[in-house]
């Protein structure tokens, strides 16, 4: 599978319709990409716990059937 920090919006969205992987996934690869890229100081604070928990929210929504168009998503 192609790194999923290298995914265009358009592919994270269907790649997440599609179950190729989960929020959750996603969102652990956008905070280890983030993690290892402190030096550039692109952000304030990162809080992987609350990123972690809004994305198992996301996969349960994303799981009903009653998901938005950028449910899943990581947002920096």
């Amino acid at each position: 599978m192609t790194d999923i920090t290298e995914l265009k919006l358009a592919e994270l969205r269907d790649g997440l319709a599609k179950k190729e992987f989960s929020a959750a996934d996603a969102t652990d690869a956008y905070l280890q990409r983030a993690e290892g890229s402190e030096n550039l100081n692109a952000y304030i604070r990162i809080t992987g716990d609350a990123a972690r928990a809004q994305a198992k929210a996301s996969d349960e929504k994303i799981a009903k059937g009653e998901a938005g168009p950028l449910e899943g998503i990581p947002l920096g």
